[in-house]
């Protein structure tokens, strides 16, 4: 028998061949394979993290959006005053305040008394109510909380209703009425006039006036 011919010889020949086509073209294809993958991956990641850039995108404009509409949620479209604060109105006597505010810190002062309702009110801090020789309210003055623990901060960093929302709450209770609006790059002041109320509106006040 040829050496070549032996059994033992012919198999390790054999495997030979075999490992020398898994070197020569299996791995190379399964490289380029795994790269594919590789860059397939990556892609993935990519899609990945702009598709959680939109959603916080989303998130934050929505989060802005109901904090917006909660303090927007906050001045009534039915009176001239914001929710839950008609119990002291215009032409009432100044001693009211006392019985509509029973247990908070109240200041009296020559002219108006101040109410001071921070952790009473997710709106309003205080609100000072002005009266006149007949001690009848004729100004009211409420002052949107402005605080760092405010529950209602926005994430950027507004407080108290938008300006447009207390104007736009005043148009829809008066239409036709007369309006003014003043920028001094400071802060914007709103005037409104009607044939009963005087209304004006700064960045975070908003006046009622007979």
């Amino acid at each position: 028998m040829d050496w070549k011919s032996h059994p033992v010889i012919v198999a390790l020949t054999s495997g030979a061949v075999t490992l020398a086509f898994c070197i020569t073209t299996v791995l190379p294809v399964w490289t380029k394979v795994l790269e594919n993958r590789v860059d397939e991956y990556r892609k993935e990641v990519v899609g990945l993290k702009e598709s959680i850039k939109v959603s916080d995108e989303r998130s934050l404009y929505f989060e802005k959006r109901n904090k917006a509409l909660l303090w927007d949620g906050s001045i009534s479209k039915d009176a001239p005053y914001p929710k839950g604060f008609n119990g002291v109105v215009i032409g009432d006597p100044i001693s009211k305040v006392d019985d509509v505010y029973k247990g908070a810190k109240i200041e009296k002062k020559k002219g108006w008394v101040s109410v001071d309702l921070l952790g009473k009110s997710e709106a309003i801090s205080v609100v000072a109510y002005y009266f006149d020789e007949a001690q009848k309210v004729n100004h009211i003055l409420y002052f949107f909380r402005a605080d760092e623990s405010s529950p209602l901060k926005d994430v950027d960093g507004r407080v108290g209703p938008s300006g447009e929302a207390v104007l736009s709450s005043l148009r829809n209770n008066y239409p036709g009425s007369e309006l003014k609006c003043d920028d001094d790059e400071v802060r914007i002041t709103c005037s409104m006039r009607t044939s009963k109320y005087k209304f004006k509106v700064t960045s975070l006040t908003y006046h009622v006036d007979i």
